[in-house]
């Protein structure tokens, strides 16, 4: 078979591009070293964060963990690439921006290795009160609405849980005004 193009990668842009030019009635042949397509897209966000202040000290931060090797990853390259000195680095900030097990599994080896100052997460029970209106479910009520949304979102007490095993009494959980 001829092809118009041949993509490397059916990653977002190789992804993107296949679909554009078919759209125009080319012939494309995308080849990839996974078995699916999205590259990095369709899978887990695990960040490690670094920026020197002006006084010279590094502020350090995490967005999500990933799945828990991911975590194992990201502590590695914390370790090796953020300590300034032999003292094991302390992470300013955590974000966790979901609860879905490929943002979240990687934040329990993070916790658990190093100081984390501030835990940032959504907690969408504390706005059961606002969202009880959209619920058609007569039999739904505000506080099993809450009961609901934390058993769907079990991270938030598993990392009390964790916050509590390892100690870390400095750990601030920001509550949403």
């Amino acid at each position: 078979m001829k092809y118009d193009y041949l993509i490397v990668g059916s990653g977002l842009y190789g992804a993107t591009f296949a679909y554009l030019a078919k759209q125009k009635g080319k012939k494309c042949l995308v080849i990839d070293k996974r078995p699916h397509l999205g590259g990095n897209v369709y899978c887990a966000d695990a960040i490690g964060i670094r920026w020197q202040n002006s006084d010279g000290t590094y502020t350090i931060g995490v967005y999500d963990g990933g799945f828990e090797k991911y975590g194992e990853s990201l502590k590695k390259h914390i370790d090796t690439y953020y300590s300034i000195s032999d003292e094991k680095p302390v992470i300013d900030f955590v974000i966790c921006s979901h609860s879905d097990k490929d943002h979240v599994s990687g934040l329990k080896v993070i916790l658990e290795n190093f100081k984390v100052r501030k835990l940032y997460m959504n907690r969408p029970w504390l706005y059961a009160k606002f969202l009880i209106d959209n619920a058609d479910d007569g039999r739904i009520t505000e506080d099993s609405l809450v009961r609901r949304l934390k058993k769907v979102i079990r991270l938030y007490v598993n990392l009390k849980k964790l916050q509590r095993k390892t100690e870390q009494k400095y750990m601030k959980f920001f509550k949403e005004k």
